[in-house]
């Protein structure tokens, strides 16, 4: 199973967002210099047919079960390690940037129950894109260890930002080490495809990748795991439900289908995995 490390900053500074995103309305930006952030859809992953508590009451049949097993659970673990960014980046550009010496920073605060958080994004123009870095402090009285100017995420944008990549820190052992990696492209409103992978160094599960992809109706969750030689490649319809899935642990690795209702059902054309 894929696995990043956790680390008990990551819960105190989701609740204190939610805090300071209860307490804010949205800006906008009057000026119009500022680079474009992180679109949202940088981030997403629409798998939620695979939430076993999400899907039709019928009994589902063994191929859409092997296929939930493998994208519901690593799904949950790319979005808890999620969550931080897009919440620091949301809460962050409710207040208006600030030039400075030729980068943007949206920059805010927030305390609740005796612990504070300080938090900035700062956008700084390159030729073709923008660098993006986003810098916490936190003080926690009932930790020992606080951050301090901690910097949790970086990332590179192209101009309108539909395309991209980043890298998620954590302080790992009083080390910052970076936990996972993605890059991305939104080719329209109804394509895009998203890359995660787990950096060579990590001490586990490195080199490990999951590509997300989406077109029209048509969803791809192809995760790979370096180590053990292993693929699942997870095929579905947003619209239907109905999908496949080619694993080499699963069915001989020969792809397996099921219907709308989550039913086995032939194949149109089985293939194998390359």
């Amino acid at each position: 199973m894929l696995k990043l490390p956790t680390h008990r900053f990551t819960y105190i500074l989701i609740a204190l967002l939610f805090v300071a995103s209860a307490g804010c309305d949205s800006n906008e930006d009057d000026n119009t210099t500022a680079p474009d952030v992180f679109p949202l859809e940088a981030f997403t992953l629409q798998t939620e047919l695979f939430n076993q508590t999400l899907a039709p009451k019928q009994a589902a049949g063994l191929n859409f079960t092997a296929a939930a097993l493998r994208v519901w659970p690593v799904s949950l673990v790319l979005s808890a390690n999620l969550v931080i960014p897009v919440a620091l980046t949301n809460s962050a550009i409710q207040t208006d940037p600030t030039a400075d010496d030729g980068s943007w920073v949206w920059s805010s605060s927030v305390t609740a129950s005796g612990v504070s958080a300080a938090y900035s994004l700062t956008g700084s123009r390159r030729d073709d894109g923008t660098d993006w870095s986003m810098r916490v402090t936190m003080n926690d009285p009932s930790s020992s260890t606080p951050l301090e100017d901690f910097e949790l995420f970086t990332g590179r944008t192209t101009d309108n930002g539909a395309s991209g990549s980043w890298e998620l820190y954590y302080p790992v052992d009083g080390t910052s080490t970076n936990v996972l990696s993605a890059s991305y492209e939104i080719t329209s409103d109804t394509e895009k495809s998203i890359t995660f992978t787990i950096p060579a160094s990590a001490e586990v599960n490195a080199g490990d990748s999951v590509e997300y992809t989406e077109s029209g109706d048509e969803r791809t969750f192809d995760w790979q795991q370096v180590g053990s030689g292993v693929r699942h490649l997870v095929l579905w319809n947003g619209s239907d439900q109905s999908g496949s899935i080619t694993a080499t642990n699963f069915n001989g690795g020969v792809q397996a289908c099921w219907d709308s209702n989550l039913s086995d059902t032939a194949c149109p054309a089985k293939t194998m995995l390359p």
